[in-house]
């Protein structure tokens, strides 16, 4: 992506100066943020991440699905970023296309 390189370096030049980053920079650095977080979305790390279920519980309900889900203690949960950031239902129709901003 030649234009989004092109702009974060343009911002990184402009509100740096040549100096190296100050904690105060970080705010105006705002491309170089959208850049980063879509980059995240596109390619999260970890891609899934897994969990074990301490105690019983029952998850909350989500998209169309009106039974409650049991969780039993000692039971694995993966959840897969990977998918969920790339998902249509949530990013549209061109989830899987790098669009920072």
């Amino acid at each position: 992506h030649p234009a989004e390189l092109a702009a974060v370096r343009e911002e990184v030049d402009r509100v740096l100066g040549g100096r190296p980053v100050a904690y105060a920079d970080i705010m105006q650095l705002e491309q170089v943020r959208l850049v980063l977080t879509e980059a995240l979305r596109l390619y999260p790390q970890p891609p899934i991440l897994i969990r074990r279920a301490l105690v019983d519980d029952t998850l909350p309900l989500a998209w169309n699905n009106d039974k409650q889900v049991k969780v039993f203690r000692g039971t694995d949960i993966f959840m897969l970023f990977w998918n969920l950031h790339r998902s249509p239902v949530l990013w549209g129709e061109d989830a899987d296309v790098f669009r920072p901003g």
